[in-house]
């Protein structure tokens, strides 16, 4: 095989490349990918809802709901399923339908596992900007000057 074709199999692998495999209970290998863009507006859905519901003003407040109390948990699935599971079901190789019909315990393992391939990217890019009280737009001067600056370092 050439090197052209080589490195265009590499590129196109990086683009569709699962980050990690799991296999469920079922002995189905399912795919975890890394976020995408179309995936950020469910997700800050979710985490809007979540933050709402438990009566956080940012995610550095406390919640005001007992998140000990397996009730209130409860309340929290109940009221975000429909918003987590078309998140969850995007994270990974298998259509909503099929997430939606899986046994709790491979759900969770699914989700455990999307949350450590993707929690960097939240704990170090998404909670910042959740935390400021005057968020800056990705096209003001103090952003694109950031950006300019993180390219020449790259450079």
């Amino acid at each position: 095989m050439n090197e052209a074709v080589k490195a265009t199999i590499s590129e196109v692998g990086v683009l569709t490349e699962a980050t990690t495999t799991i296999a469920l209970s079922t002995g189905v290998t399912v795919s975890i990918y890394k976020c995408k863009v179309k995936q950020i507006g469910a997700i800050l859905e979710f985490l809007t809802y979540l933050m709402d519901e438990l009566g956080m003003s940012d995610m550095s407040a406390q919640p005001k709901v007992d998140i000990d109390n397996p009730t209130n948990i409860m309340k929290l699935i109940v009221n975000g399923a429909d918003r987590i599971y078309p998140v969850a079901s995007s994270l990974c190789s298998l259509s909503l339908e099929e997430f939606t019909d899986l046994e709790l315990d491979d759900a969770m393992d699914i989700m455990t596992t999307e949350w450590e391939v993707n929690k960097g990217f939240f704990l170090q890019k998404i909670l910042p900007m959740l935390n400021t009280t005057t968020p800056t737009s990705p096209t003001s001067k103090v952003s694109r000057k950031k950006r300019a600056t993180r390219k020449k370092r790259a450079s």
